[in-house]
């Protein structure tokens, strides 16, 4: 099955995706505790796209392919720390929980993560 998300195409909505990232939590008002947790893996995410070999790298160190196998097998990262945070505990902090999981299983799923890099 074909996968509608190329390589460009995956980084546009990772950007874009970070972007809304950054600020949600804070117009939101979490908790300053799930806050910081968002912030860090949002910064820890934007740090992957920025060295990953795709069209918007600042420099491309990391493979295409590398990139979704980083982001598949963070996964549990992206569950247990907000999560350990206290991001259920909240009405607003679960709907952004799950909002930006589903979010990101999304553009990971759609992803065709064999296709040729963008960045060349």
């Amino acid at each position: 099955m074909s996968r509608p998300i190329s390589p460009r195409l995956h980084g546009i909505i990772d950007y874009g995706l970070l972007m809304m990232w950054a600020g949600i939590p804070r117009l939101l008002k979490l908790s300053p505790r799930v806050r910081n947790v968002f912030t860090a893996m949002d910064a820890a995410q934007a740090a992957l796209n920025a060295v990953t070999d795709q069209h918007y790298a600042v420099r491309r160190i990391v493979p295409f392919p590398v990139h979704g196998r980083i982001e598949k097998y963070s996964l549990p990262l992206y569950v247990v720390l907000p999560l350990a945070a206290g991001a259920w505990g909240d009405r607003r902090s679960r709907a952004y929980f799950l909002g930006a999981g589903a979010a990101l299983l999304l553009n990971f799923s759609l992803t065709d993560w064999d296709a040729s890099s963008a960045g060349a």
